[in-house]
């Protein structure tokens, strides 16, 4: 098994850097962890993103953070949500 370094960055932080005006959708698939990309996507998600859609899994992040808070959070930024 060969390990292969892949750099880390905060979503809010890159679209800051490349002065991204607006996501049409953001689309989030990291196998259990998108509440840690959604924590870093809340000044985005508040004024630069049209759509935003990602997995429930109850493995990595969802082990230890409720669906409903998350709902709770995309609410409270405009986001109409379905579960």
């Amino acid at each position: 098994e060969v390990m292969v370094p892949v750099p880390l960055y905060v979503l809010d932080d890159h679209v800051r850097q490349e002065a991204v005006p607006y996501v049409d959708v953001l689309s989030i698939d990291t196998e259990g962890n998108d509440p840690l990309v959604l924590q870093g996507a809340r000044r985005t998600l508040a004024d630069k993103v049209g759509y935003v859609e990602f997995e429930y899994h109850r493995v990595g992040a969802w082990a230890t953070t409720k669906l409903s808070s998350v709902i709770q959070d995309l609410d409270g930024l405009g986001f109409v949500c379905y579960w």
